[in-house]
C-alpha cells in the first residue's frame, strides 16, 4: 500500500501507464486515484495574509518617508531609501 500526493497531469498519466503495465504480470495488483481538494478556505487565507503583508510594508516604509525623510540606518550611515 501507497500513496503518492501532489502529482502532476503528467506524473499521473506515467504513473498510471507504469501501473497498468506492472498490473498485465501481477493480476492482483489494485490501484485508485483520489482528487485532491485544497483545504477550505485556504486560498482565501493566503490571499489575506499577502494584504496584510503588503499594507506592513507600506505602513513601514510611509513611516520612514515621514519620519526620517527617506534615509535609514544602513551599516552605519544614513543612507536615503527610493522606494
Amino acid at each position: 500500500m501507497g500513496e503518492q500526493r501532489n502529482l502532476t497531469e503528467e506524473n499521473v498519466t506515467e504513473l498510471k501507464s507504469k501501473l497498468d503495465q506492472m498490473a498485465k504480470t501481477n493480476p492482483d495488483l489494485e490501484y485508485r486515484f483520489f482528487r485532491q481538494g485544497a483545504e477550505k478556505g485556504q486560498f482565501e487565507r493566503l490571499e489575506s495574509d499577502i494584504m496584510e503583508i503588503k499594507e506592513s510594508v507600506e505602513d513601514i516604509t510611509r513611516l520612514i518617508q515621514t519620519i526620517f525623510d527617506g534615509h535609514i540606518l544602513l551599516n552605519g550611515k544614513f543612507t536615503k531609501i527610493i522606494v
